[in-house]
Order: structure tokens, then sequence, then C-alpha cells
């Protein structure tokens, strides 16, 4: 193996070793920037609702982040923009219960992709 071809493989070691030891996002993490952009200008309680169910995905604590947008879904003051970044966010954290196999009993699924916010609750089958 040439010098180059030395150097670009040890670059990419590299690279690889920082990245999983800094924790860089992989596809499966959850993207929240469209969510917090949305409801950076919302009243005090959507704002304090939209703040504890990012803290809780950041914790990992998904069951508890989906009460609180399933709260704040309820919210009849949402403009249409926070509407669909709150289902496309919904839609992520139901992503991450599967993946975890962690249960959903006693969550309200007023948010569900087939619920939009406002609408009469379907139960998830």
């Amino acid at each position: 193996m040439n010098v180059k071809g030395t150097l670009i493989l040890l670059a990419s070691v590299t690279g690889l070793l920082l990245c999983s030891s800094s924790g860089c996002k992989s596809r499966t993490e959850i993207e929240t920037g469209q969510v917090e952009h949305s409801f950076q200008n919302a009243a005090d309680v959507e704002r304090s609702l939209i703040q504890q169910a990012l803290s809780e995905i950041r914790t990992k604590n998904y069951p508890s982040a989906l009460e609180s947008l399933n709260k704040l879904a309820q919210s009849p003051r949402l403009t249409p923009a926070q509407q669909e970044s709150l289902r496309d966010l919904v839609l992520q954290v139901e992503e991450k219960l599967r993946e975890s196999g962690t249960s959903q009993t006693g969550v309200n699924p007023g948010i569900s992709p087939t619920n939009a916010p406002g609408a009469p609750v379907r139960p998830i089958r």
C-alpha cells in the first residue's frame, strides 16, 4: 500500500472512531429542529409543553414525551405549521417506542397519524 492510501485509510478510521465516541447523529435519532422552530413564538402554555416533551425526548423518556405531545395537540391555538411539525415529531417518538418495545399503555393516541389535532380520537388497533 502506498503512502497516500495509508493516509486515507488512517483518516477514515480516525473519523469513524471520533464519530462513534462523540455520539454522531445516526439516522435513528429524533429530529426536533422543525418543531423547535415552529414553536419558538408560541404562547407560554404551548411553549412549556413542547419544552417538556423535548426534554423527555433527550432523556429517552418516550412515553412521557408522547403524553406531553398529546396534551399539546389538544391546544386550539396551534397553527397549521405547528400541527404539521407536531405530527412529524409524534411519528418519530412512536417509532422510537416501537423500536424500544416500550409499552404505550395509558398514552392518549390523540395525535396519531390517523388523528389530526382537535379531531375525535380514534383508538390505535
